[in-house]
């Protein structure tokens, strides 16, 4: 799932309406009836890259956070490897965990 698949599919999870992808995240839209030509407000919203925002999705869908040395767990969806930043592999599992509850797919299928 692309990264602008995982996020448009966590805003749905954390009931943020009339967002739009913006290229380097999401922002609230100005008019959310004309999407294609109607500009943003405010700043824009990226739990894979801000940890302000991951934490808030985490606290808004009561998900469930574990640590291990190699990686981190949120609800079912199986560790994410914790590489080079254990703090953007958090965010990753934060929002691929939204993204599943927000898309109505499996664990299996983020």
């Amino acid at each position: 799932m692309s990264d602008r698949a995982l996020l448009e599919a966590a805003a749905k999870a954390a009931g943020m309406t009339g967002m739009k992808w913006t290229g380097s995240g999401m922002a609230k839209m100005i008019d959310p009836s004309r999407p294609e030509s109607t500009g943003s407000i405010g700043p824009t919203w990226n739990p894979l890259t801000d940890d302000g925002d991951a934490l808030r999705l985490a606290v808004k869908l009561e998900l469930n956070l574990e640590f291990f040395s190699q990686g981190v767990h949120v609800m079912a969806l199986g560790a994410q490897p914790y590489s080079d930043d254990p703090y953007a592999a958090t965010r990753r599992a934060i929002v691929r965990a939204a993204a599943s509850i927000g898309s109505g797919k499996g664990a299996s299928d983020v």
